[in-house]
């Protein structure tokens, strides 16, 4: 078993989607990427109330479709609001 010479650069692994927990839906979460490259949440337009009722009410990043929602006062983000 012979191994890839150092100069040739190893293919990162593929991530697996992660699971929105609002609504099961499979995303690439971008929140890793540099700044840079922004995520497309970061152009969401939360209100500082909004993002503290997902921090509460969530563990980890929503789906951008669930995001959008929440901006648009669709879905409520307050903690034990309506899902």
């Amino acid at each position: 078993m012979s191994s890839l010479p150092a100069s040739i650069p190893t293919p990162p692994l593929a991530s697996s989607p992660t699971l929105c927990p609002r609504c099961g839906a499979a995303f690439d979460c971008g929140a890793a990427l540099p700044p840079s490259a922004p995520c497309a949440c970061a152009g969401v337009g939360l209100t500082p109330g909004q993002r503290a009722g997902l921090r509460a009410r969530y563990e980890g990043c929503l789906c951008l479709d669930c995001l959008r929602a929440v901006a648009r006062g669709e879905v409520d983000a307050a903690p034990g609001g309506a899902r």
